[in-house]
């Protein structure tokens, strides 16, 4: 299973390059970290960096995290960062859709975010595969789409990575159809924890 940690962070426009050469230097600990930009639906970016990083164990992961040299990139980000680190572990547990474009290669990543109550955990698994995936596997602006369950978060859940290139509003009309919002609504509070308010998504466009 490949696993995922994603940090997030934020700073003023006018540090993100200092912050984006301190990001870059991950030679030491052998695992590579990719920043993104928070962007709106008509590509504006704002303050919210994001950092992925993959591997094939959660131990390499907190390995990474946990090294010295970690620890002193850290310093090195502290002034310039308005807030705290915000992280979570996850493992990838599915993918839906490959189109051999790697998660990596898209220009954009959209993290979608729900929380399944454990109860009907199983049944959500085969709901979502002739539901939401076989929507996905339909549109041809989607280059892949991955599901992760959440290892350590604060906020339990899944939280589906899909990466794409054409511009976010061409991108967000794969789900802004009666087609998609007829899924959301079969989902209800039996798979979402808070209904269709329990779907949360942001856009994050690739930094190098």
């Amino acid at each position: 299973m490949q696993h995922a940690l994603l940090t997030k962070l934020h700073c003023a426009p006018a540090d993100r390059a200092a912050v984006l050469a301190v990001l870059a230097d991950t030679a030491a600990t052998g695992i590579t970290e990719l920043p993104y930009a928070r962007v709106a639906a008509d590509g504006a970016r704002d303050e919210e960096i994001l950092v992925t990083a993959y591997a094939p164990s959660a131990a390499a992961l907190l390995a990474h995290l946990g090294s010295p040299e970690q620890a002193e990139r850290e310093r090195r980000l502290t002034p310039y960062l308005a807030g705290d680190y915000h992280r979570q572990l996850l493992g990838r547990v599915e993918t839906a859709l490959d189109r051999g474009i790697p998660l990596t290669a898209s220009r954009y990543l959209q993290l979608r975010y729900i929380e399944v109550p454990r109860k009907v955990h199983a049944d959500y698994l085969a709901w979502r595969e002739r539901t939401i995936f076989r929507h996905v596997r339909a549109q041809a602006l989607i280059d892949s789409f991955h599901a992760y369950h959440t290892s350590l978060s604060m906020e339990p859940g899944v939280l589906f990575f899909s990466g794409f290139s054409c511009p976010p509003g061409d991108y967000l009309a794969c789900f802004d159809n009666d087609a998609y919002r007829a899924i959301v609504r079969e989902a209800g509070d039996r798979y979402i924890a808070g209904g269709a308010a329990g779907l949360h998504t942001k856009i994050y466009e690739r930094l190098s």
